[in-house]
């Protein structure tokens, strides 16, 4: 009888530890700091899997496709470059007056199957100007060209960028400690409701292992007063 007692016992015990190690759950949200996802090793396997698909997808959809991201010539109208333009520098100066708030950069690229963006008429400001052109060849790799223009826009028609005052700066500032307080307390209270509910499963499981061992202790008492 003792023995089978003490078999019972084990066999409790196991059960227990295998249902600690089940219900341990690992969270994570990649996307949001506002939710948990619970993955197991299913999961992560499949994400896996998905991610690697998708790397082939992009490795298939840009083969045989030109890696050419560079531009055959840059120029702005009107004006000169420095240093003079080459394919392989990036970065250039427009170091002159400027007579208008506006500027037409024409940019053409080396492939004719590449895209250049931020080329065409650009709006300026008074101070520091910085064009950027992007050319992206035609399997997605990307080249940027930088204009700095550091000279004084001469013209009464130059843009002006709107201005707020201080008291709306506070509003802005106080709205968005307002949200930013509201996210942080709902994390915090996710993680609480999480830290409950699992010391509630705790102190479940150390109660019946304490009603299992006295339970034990009876039964073992019992038989010695038999004998």
């Amino acid at each position: 009888m003792k023995t089978n007692v003490k078999i019972i016992v084990l066999i409790l015990v196991l059960g227990m530890i295998n249902f600690i190690c089940t219900n341990s759950k690992v969270y994570a949200d990649p996307n949001s700091s506002k939710g948990f996802a619970e993955y197991d090793d299913t999961q992560a396997e499949k994400e896996n899997q998905k991610m690697l698909e998708e790397q082939e997808k992009e490795v298939k959809a840009t083969a045989g496709k030109s890696t050419n991201n560079y531009l055959e010539s840059l120029t702005v109208e009107g004006y000169e470059l420095s240093p003079k333009f080459d394919k392989q520098t990036v970065e250039y100066t427009l170091n002159t007056n400027i007579t208008n708030n506006e500027i037409n950069v024409i940019a053409i690229p080396s492939d004719t199957n590449a895209t250049v963006k931020g080329a065409g008429k650009i709006k300026l400001q008074n101070g520091t100007n910085e064009i950027r052109i992007d050319v992206v060849a035609a399997s997605g790799t990307v080249r940027t060209y930088i204009i700095h223009i550091t000279g004084q826009i001469n013209s009464s028609e130059q843009t002006q960028e709107p201005t707020e005052t201080p008291e709306q700066d506070e509003k802005i500032e106080e709205k968005t400690n307002t949200i930013q307080g509201e996210e942080t307390k709902n994390e915090e209270n996710a993680l609480a409701t999480e830290s409950i509910n699992k010391d509630w499963i705790i102190y479940i499981i150390a109660l019946v292992l304490a009603f299992t061992i006295l339970v034990v202790i009876a039964a073992e008492k019992s038989q010695k007063g038999k004998h």
